[in-house]
């Protein structure tokens, strides 16, 4: 299973995130785990957790979805966050997406995409609901509202 650390001021490192945390909590103390290093420091936690917090929000709210892994998919289709659309033999379209994983999609990358993905929301999803309300129900949503 993956996990995130952070690095604290005093050189250690500590869960990143509620899932990490729950994980370094099955580790015994003294006990020996193996790291593939992999930096995470172009993205941020926080981001994700407030993305999928949109993503939540929205199909918590919505007949169209039936999970937040189907609002994921439809906001890349949407934003054109994909790399080539294929016409199939029955007329309908398959995209091959792009990720927005960690170690795929870098802090520049999701600086440019994260814009277009609240102006579709806010255009086809939630017309009419200012940007800053839908701001604090994501921070609600993802946890981070102080």
């Amino acid at each position: 299973m993956r996990t995130f650390l952070m690095k604290q001021i005093n050189g250690s490192f500590a869960p990143a995130c509620e899932v990490s945390e729950k994980l370094a909590k099955k580790v015994a103390p003294g006990e020996l785990i193996e790291v593939d290093w992999a930096s995470r420091k172009t993205r941020s936690v926080k981001w994700h957790r407030r993305y999928w917090g949109l993503l939540s929000i929205i199909q918590a709210n919505s007949e169209r979805f039936r999970s937040a892994d189907d609002v994921h998919m439809w906001l890349k289709m949407q934003t054109g966050l994909y790399d080539a659309v294929i016409e199939l033999s029955d007329g309908n379209k398959a995209y091959m997406v792009r990720s927005v994983a960690f170690d795929v999609m870098t802090a520049d990358e999701w600086t440019a995409w994260w814009p277009k993905a609240i102006d579709v929301v806010s255009r086809e999803i939630l017309p009419g609901i200012p940007l800053p309300s839908v701001e604090q129900e994501i921070e609600r949503a993802a946890g981070l509202a102080a």
